[in-house]
């Protein structure tokens, strides 16, 4: 089963958190939760004191921490679909923050919806890239937007294994 949970603020109204429910019975709705944006998702935090300093927690991290889980220095938690507000121990993983930013969604702003993709305008065509260990390496030109998500998505599949945010997750189920 699971939970939702209204996040308050004034500011960011009408989000929403989800967790397993027997988190949130064991000890989750003793806190109040809010919102904080972060790029191009939300997370929910907490604001509590240790001692005479004020301090935050995240949902994901108490979560975490309620499933006896333990997250190592230098290790961080990912949202496997990407989406901060979900909560759900099935949904969180502990990655490196290598592996963390392979899971990234495109950029607001981008040429394309697509991750990996952009509209190359001396060729009018898509082009197709990936960053791989900070090098950026082409992929080819395309005539559609959706080939050159496709190449990503093979790159991407290649590199980064588990790790890696799909465009189109289903075209790979179908096709294998």
């Amino acid at each position: 089963m699971i939970k939702h949970i209204e996040l308050s603020s004034r500011k960011y109204p009408g989000l929403v958190a989800t967790v397993d429910a027997h988190f949130w019975e064991m000890e989750l709705h003793s806190y109040g939760y809010s919102p904080s944006p972060n790029g191009s998702t939300y997370y929910a935090i907490r604001s509590y004191w240790r001692g005479e300093t004020r301090t935050t927690a995240s949902l994901h991290q108490d979560v975490m921490r309620l499933a006896g889980i333990p997250v190592p220095k230098g290790m961080m938690i990912d949202h496997e679909d990407g989406n901060g507000l979900n909560c759900l121990l099935d949904n969180l993983r502990v990655v490196t923050n290598s592996q963390n930013s392979m899971n990234r969604r495109s950029s607001v702003g981008s040429t394309s919806k697509y991750l990996g993709v952009s509209w190359y305008r001396a060729g009018s065509n898509w082009q197709a890239y990936i960053k791989v260990d900070g090098q950026s390496i082409g992929l080819g030109r395309f005539d559609s937007e959706i080939e050159a998500a496709i190449a990503y998505d093979f790159a991407a599949w290649i590199h980064f294994g588990p790790y890696a945010r799909l465009n189109c997750p289903g075209y790979w189920t179908k096709a294998v």
